[in-house]
């Protein structure tokens, strides 16, 4: 805390900083830790938020606290899914032919059809949008339910679903065509 406090030039600043900090540090916690599961990276995010908003503090002096802890939790969010993007531009996944999935009376050749079908899958899901790979991403990698992933992205459960479903008709034709 004093490190953000540092930062902050006059004594009313560093008042209004400290109780921001107070109201807001659970919830941007609980924020961060249910995108990003888990608790030292949610820290960090909310560290580097405090951060940012202390070294700017001038600019949010005049904001409500209401506004402020909006403001916190969206760059809290938006962090999170920077973080997400970047371990998945950095996670390389081996294709992997399980013999024992295979089983003993299967063909090898089914195997290589198999990864030939992952690699197609993969260049399709980099075709997508950022937002509709963010989706996918929250869903099937993070196990995030359709509620989580409306709140996190600020749209409706429904339009979670619907996105979804668009998303995976268009991965099949892409697969398809290929």
């Amino acid at each position: 805390m004093l490190e953000f406090l540092l930062l902050l030039e006059t004594r009313k600043d560093k008042v209004s900083f400290q109780e921001l900090y107070e109201n807001t540090y659970r919830r941007l916690i609980f924020v961060a830790e249910g995108i990003i599961r888990n608790r030292l990276d949610a820290e960090d995010v909310v560290h580097d938020v405090y951060t940012r908003v202390a070294r700017d503090y001038p600019k949010y002096r005049n904001k409500s606290e209401e506004d402020m802890l909006s403001l916190c939790i969206v760059m809290t969010r938006n962090s999170c899914i920077n973080i997400i993007r970047e371990r998945e531009r950095h996670r390389e996944t081996p294709i992997v032919v399980r013999e024992d999935l295979l089983g003993a009376d299967k063909d090898p050749l089914d195997g290589l059809l198999m990864q030939e079908d992952l690699a197609k899958m993969e260049k399709a899901i980099m075709q997508l949008d950022t937002e509709d790979k963010d989706i996918l991403v929250l869903r099937y990698f993070h196990d995030m339910s359709y509620k989580e992933i409306g709140n996190m992205l600020g749209i409706r459960t429904k339009a979670v679903d619907m996105r979804l479903y668009r998303i995976k008709k268009k991965l099949r034709e892409v697969m398809y065509n290929e």
